[in-house]
């Protein structure tokens, strides 16, 4: 009877130290990984798929909660856009391209439950896109890295490869 009491306290100890590592594998790989609303996803419809399968590998990988505001646009919006001095190129990148795709989408940082315009949220988003980028060998611009505006939710198919 005792050594069977010693296996079950040793199996008992092993199982709470697997569960101990399983808890902190999650964690340390951002366990919190978040989803897209169906909102942000249907504002990836008619984005390149390139530009599409990036996003939705980011969000799984940011430490920071992101959606998708604006992914293809009409070209009135755009100039709508223009007249309020929120975009400044007639020919977007969210315009439908030679490809038949939008080459650009907007983001949005979640922080705290709460939408943040916050420069300081963008930069863990920038680095989730550019790792999953790499990883599907993808090129990418980023608005937030801009020397002359920084555009922080701006992120775009670099135009030296599409």
């Amino acid at each position: 009877m005792s050594a069977l009491i010693k296996t079950n306290t040793f199996l008992d100890t092993l199982f709470y130290r697997l569960i101990a590592v399983f808890l902190c594998l999650q964690f340390v790989r951002g366990a919190a990984m978040f989803e897209f609303s169906t909102k942000s996803l249907k504002n990836l419809d008619g984005v390149h798929p390139d530009l599409k399968r990036v996003a939705l590998r980011a969000i799984k990988i940011s430490s920071i909660d992101f959606g998708i505001t604006d992914g293809v646009r009409t070209q009135s919006k755009q100039l709508e856009l223009m007249a309020e001095g929120k975009s400044f190129r007639e020919d977007s990148n969210h315009l439908i391209q030679d490809s038949g795709y939008g080459h650009a989408i907007d983001v949005v940082a979640w922080f705290n439950g709460k939408i943040t315009w916050q420069n300081k949220y963008y930069g863990p988003i920038v680095q989730a896109f550019a790792s999953a980028a790499s990883e599907e060998g993808t090129q990418l611009a980023f608005g937030h890295l801009w020397p002359n505006f920084q555009d922080s939710v701006h992120i775009e198919l670099d135009e030296k490869y599409y």
